[in-house]
């Protein structure tokens, strides 16, 4: 039995297949990380984010949730996390740069910059979209409950970020790559980012009576619509090359952009239902990395691991870029257990945990 597993958490009437998904996801966004981009990394980028925020959408369904929504509590579980690693990310930067013998004035006011225009710091940036896009959909739910008029709203917010980008790039076009663009580009593509965000939760919101169905339904079944949907939207993904959600550069073809984020997110989803069916994801180091996937993506980018292995990895090895991508993500995720453990168990106020109310996880082998 590995020490570093026994560590208390919530874990009270999880239902496995989502921390499975939020795993899996987790993982590739630390592998894309390590990469060099590719239509595969495009791909999996389409919905290794979305999933999160439809699988928000979906648990808001339950007990009441839209009503006990409190944005205090979730400012405090979400922002003060993303204000402190938002500061030790400027740190290490600072750090990073005076080493290499770099100017280091620019760029750590940049990341100031991006930290309080709300754009974030690397992988930070999905905190405060998270936060923000959960209580649009929050407020307008709590004002709108005919879901047909509900998901028109959205779509309408949706052709909003939409314009929100084509406003960017043509200002781009028209001040060019300066300053002045970098001042207005953060916080509005912030707001725009935000809105696609929230339309994902709408997804998830809209989603229980659909993910209820393929519980109840054969894990044969289950399985190859899993399969065919992750394969619909890989070729979906694949007519959008280049974009970048977390930039809002949402292609030439936002809509199937958005289209291959859902059923992504789907055929991943469908597929952990699958796992949990024959039980592999009971005792699995997949389930314990979606439980702590928040302390994943506060910290890979923010300490530079991807950046330190990656180095690693080209000094020691020889061989395929592609397994060197794969080494390079297992000694992230390696570093990242102990990161956990250390996190949860020592410096729980970093992530706003609660000792107190903590309760002992399933022991993982």
């Amino acid at each position: 039995m590995v020490k570093i597993m026994k560590q208390n958490t919530v874990y009270k009437e999880r239902e496995l297949w989502i921390d499975f998904t939020k795993g899996i996801a987790i993982i590739c966004i630390v592998w894309q990380h390590c990469s060099i981009a590719s239509n595969i990394h495009s791909w999996i980028a389409s919905f290794d984010v979305p999933v999160f925020l439809i699988i928000t959408g979906y648990l808001l369904t339950k007990n009441d949730r839209i009503k006990k929504a409190s944005i205090k509590n979730d400012a405090k579980k979400y922002l003060l996390p993303y204000i402190y690693f938002s500061l030790i990310s400027i740190v290490v930067e600072f750090v990073f740069l005076v080493l290499s013998h770099k100017s280091w004035a620019g760029a750590v006011l940049v990341y100031i910059y991006k930290t309080l225009s709300g754009f974030g710091i690397l992988a930070l940036w999905f905190i405060p979209s998270f936060f923000f896009a959960k209580y649009i959909f929050v407020f307008i739910r709590k004002k709108i409950s005919n879901n047909y008029l509900l998901l028109l709203v959205f779509v309408f917010i949706v052709f909003v970020a939409i314009i929100i980008e084509r406003m960017l790039v043509l200002i781009k076009t028209g001040i060019g790559n300066t300053y002045i663009y970098d001042i207005i580009y953060y916080p509005v593509a912030g707001i725009g980012r935000t809105l696609i965000c929230s339309f994902f939760i709408l997804v998830g919101f809209l989603s229980k009576s659909l993910i209820d169905f393929f519980k109840k339904k054969h894990i044969v079944f289950v399985f190859v619509t899993s399969i065919i949907l992750l394969f619909g939207s890989f070729a979906l993904a694949s007519l959008c090359w280049p974009f970048n959600i977390s930039m809002l550069e949402l292609s030439r073809l936002p809509l199937v952009l958005l289209c291959s984020g859902i059923i992504g997110s789907y055929g991943l989803m469908l597929l952990s239902i699958v796992l949990e069916k024959v039980q592999i994801t009971s005792r699995s180091m997949i389930c314990y990395f979606g439980v702590n996937s928040i302390v994943v993506m506060l910290t890979h980018m923010s300490l530079k691991l991807h950046v330190v292995s990656t180095f690693i990895v080209d000094r020691l090895l020889n061989c395929n870029h592609f397994i060197k991508e794969i080494i390079g993500t297992i000694i992230v995720l390696i570093v990242e257990l102990f990161i956990i453990y250390v996190i949860n168990n020592y410096f729980g106020f970093l992530i706003a945990k609660n000792s107190n109310s903590s309760k002992k996880i399933k022991k993982i082998v």
